[in-house]
């Protein structure tokens, strides 16, 4: 027989075996809970200084961008691949908080930036050149640190590795790109692309702009950059079926009812109230507050076409070549001869149509193209003095002219490049365009579009857009240019040294070209004559004055003028008709100057590049963008046309997370 108490003994030592197990176990689930907590504070702390590391990286690449164009974007770039001038710059830290040189480096912060409560610090990691080329692959680190609410600490360190260096210049992104002063006065304009100037732009309150529209404030020309009205915008429907659109203007975005968005194409409004909207994106800085402050939009640096030398070499490394088509000289007595045009490899600086070596028109070229020979261009050609030119091309290059570039015809693909308004298959066109013709016209000079050697024309007709502002204002040019007259200098036969360009195209630039003139020249002949008296046979000798033409350099040469004999672009010129005798350019024009002359109703499908522009047109002109010349483009393709170069965006190469122990001198 059992006792009840022993009972109640069992129970209660049961219970408290009961207790101390919960207690145990739930003490347990209170640790789990708290590590767990405390864990998952310390992660978000980490996220979040992973986005705050990552920021401070994104904060800074502006800055190293903007301190490299500096320091190339007021010389030369050296475009060769082998080339280090560019390249150079970098000076290759293997860590540190310094990246550059030529007194235009970059410092890292020398405190912590603060971004979400977290203190980071960055630092440059090894660095190194890309394979021969003027890039450097840039390792920049940043750590980021977080004291977390409960007492806990976060870090992440993250490395990015991106390209920097040269790529084709950005002003090729745009339809229209002037450095100065940008117009599209008349309701004949339109643009089917962006447009941009560094300076104020005007465009007429009719004129069509299928893209955006920017200006950017320029300190040298003392002017805010703004935007005087709007123009109009097609919407995608009236993009499609617009007659001013043709099959080489650039696809919309998306490319079709349903279809993909396509990077380059056209953002067409889908109703006057949004083309508002997208207008908000044009840059007016005519406030006092934004023409002061620091986040107005900075102009693109425009490069200079520099020393040719540089440009010779790379072409030379590039394998560049200008063959087809008809080459034109000319005879003192003003007959035009023509032949079949010799093989260019890289670089022509022989005599040029006078034939004769010690001429101004040494290392000059007169060239045509026909459909059945066009003028065929692989990669960059150096031609030393102007080029003349017309009819039809091919091939994927740059022409480079040491002085100007004078289109007296029509300039006209072979292949030219095709886009389809609406495209259900836009990969198909882009891989079908990316063979297909794209040449560069790129002048130290300027491009001259017309007959050059009708000076009234540009004395009367358009001397205002060459010679008054707003049009034209005295600018900075590059040094190389001054043995073509920008700015004139004693060494070119002026009285003084001018600091900027004159502001004046029509001014005569201190060079020479070629001309015709008369030269007396004595001759004497011998005939036998019988003389009776003596019976013999006789020499009798008649001296006669004949007059002779030959060929003379000519002190007269305006900017606007060719070192070619006058004669021969009129006979080139005068073969299309008359009138307003150009009406299509394929192509993309560049130059250090100017872009001016007279066409007709007229149509640009590439890019128009220059300093200053002075067209004037009969009704109407219109400019299609090759998007293939925008390297974020879906179509975008490589420079082996070899256009001009400036301080390429950096590219970013790879991502990764390095480990929170790893130190550095700086940390």
């Amino acid at each position: 027989m059992r006792s009840h108490h022993s009972k109640d003994g069992f129970v209660l030592a049961f219970a408290l075996v009961m207790l101390a197990i919960a207690t145990i176990v739930l003490g347990g689930l209170y640790t789990l809970v708290s590590m767990t907590a405390r864990q998952s504070i310390i992660y978000e702390g980490r996220n979040t200084c992973r986005l705050a590391a990552q920021s401070a990286i994104e904060y800074v690449k502006p800055a190293i961008e903007k301190k490299f164009q500096d320091a190339i974007g007021g010389t030369e770039v050296k475009i060769g691949p082998r080339s280090s001038t560019a390249y150079s710059w970098f000076n290759l830290p293997n860590g540190g908080t310094t990246l550059g040189s030529s007194r235009a480096y970059y410092t890292l912060p020398s405190t912590n930036i603060v971004i979400n409560g977290c203190e980071v610090k960055l630092q440059f990691g090894p660095c190194r050149q890309v394979d021969n080329t003027s890039s450097a692959i840039v390792s920049l680190i940043a750590r980021a640190r977080r004291l977390n609410p409960n007492g806990t600490v976060s870090t992440s360190v993250i490395e990015e590795l991106f390209r920097f260096g040269t790529g084709r210049s950005k002003v090729f992104d745009y339809a229209y790109f002037v450095n100065n002063y940008g117009w599209f006065k008349g309701s004949g304009n339109t643009a089917n692309g962006d447009v941009r100037a560094n300076g104020n732009m005007y465009l007429d309150a009719n004129c069509t702009i299928n893209g955006y529209v920017y200006a950017a404030y320029n300190q040298e020309l003392g002017v805010r950059g703004t935007v005087q009205n709007y123009g109009k915008m097609d919407s995608r429907s009236a993009y499609w079926s617009s007659s001013k659109t043709s099959t080489q203007s650039r696809p919309t975005s998306p490319t079709s009812n349903g279809g993909v968005t396509w990077a380059g194409g056209y953002e067409a409004p889908v109703s006057a109230a949004t083309t508002a909207d997208l207008r908000g994106r044009i840059v007016d800085n005519s406030s006092d507050a934004k023409y002061n402050s620091d986040d107005r939009e900075r102009g693109i640096v425009m490069p200079w076409i520099g020393d040719l030398d540089q440009y010779v070499e790379y072409s030379r490394e590039m394998g560049g070549t200008l063959s087809g088509g008809i080459r034109y000289s000319m005879n003192t007595d003003g007959t035009v001869v023509q032949k079949q045009n010799d093989t260019i490899n890289a670089h022509f600086d022989g005599a040029g149509p006078s034939g004769d070596a010690t001429l101004s028109d040494r290392g000059s070229i007169v060239l045509e193209g026909t459909a059945a020979n066009p003028i065929r261009i692989n990669g960059p050609v150096v031609i030393d003095s102007d080029v003349v030119i017309k009819g039809y091309v091919t091939g994927q290059g740059t022409i480079y002219s040491g002085r100007n570039i004078h289109i007296v015809g029509n300039i006209q693909y072979k292949n030219p490049p095709s886009w389809r308004h609406p495209d259900s298959n836009p990969e198909a066109t882009a891989k079908a365009n990316s063979t297909k013709d794209l040449v560069g016209f790129a002048a130290k000079g300027n491009i001259v579009l017309g007959d050059a050697s009708n000076s009234s024309i540009f004395t009367s007709t358009i001397k205002s857009y060459l010679s008054t502002q707003p049009y034209v204002q005295q600018y900075a040019c590059d040094n190389s240019d001054k043995n073509i007259g920008y700015p004139r200098s004693i060494e070119y036969g002026y009285t003084r040294n001018e600091s900027k360009f004159c502001g004046d195209y029509t001014q005569v630039d201190g060079g020479s070209l070629v001309t015709t003139t008369t030269k007396k020249e004595t001759q004497t002949t011998t005939t036998p004559v019988y003389n009776s008296k003596t019976r013999k046979w006789e020499n009798k000798t008649t001296t006669t004055e004949i007059t002779k033409n030959v060929f003379t350099d000519s002190h007269t040469r305006h900017y606007y003028n060719s070192v070619v004999h006058n004669s021969l672009l009129k006979s080139l010129y005068s073969a299309n008709g008359s009138g307003f005798l150009i009406t299509k350019i394929d192509g993309v024009l560049y130059n250090n100057h100017g872009t001016f002359g007279m066409i007709g109703n007229c149509t640009i499908n590439g890019s128009l590049v220059c300093r200053n522009e002075g067209i004037q047109y009969s009704s109407q002109f219109n400019i299609n963008h090759d998007i293939r010349l925008r390297e974020d483009s879906a179509e975008g393709i490589d420079n082996k046309v070899g256009m001009p170069l400036g301080a390429a965006a950096p590219g970013v190469i790879s991502w990764h997370e390095l480990p929170e122990s790893v130190t550095f001198a700086t940390f």
